[in-house]
């Protein structure tokens, strides 16, 4: 299930984020999420964030497409 609260329960708490917090989860299969994961770095990157932070983003980016590379046949449109 996409939006089910008990799926993200374990997640909430290993990352400390409040039961009233919404999240937003993307995985590498998902078929627009390098697209999503690359504007997400533009946009932060237009915001002011950190070095730092911007080479986690594309770090997590290259890991993305490196997965989808060796995975072509998991990679699916999200449903």
């Amino acid at each position: 299930m996409v939006h089910d609260e008990e799926v993200y329960a374990d997640i909430r708490e290993l990352l400390y984020i409040p039961k009233d917090e919404p999240i937003f989860i993307i995985r590498a299969k998902d078929q627009v999420s390098v697209l999503v994961l690359m504007n997400y770095l533009a946009h932060a990157k237009k915001a002011g964030c950190s070095n730092e932070f911007l080479a986690e983003i594309a770090h997590i980016g290259n890991d993305f497409t490196d997965w989808r590379l060796k995975n072509p046949g998991k990679v699916k449109v999200p449903d």
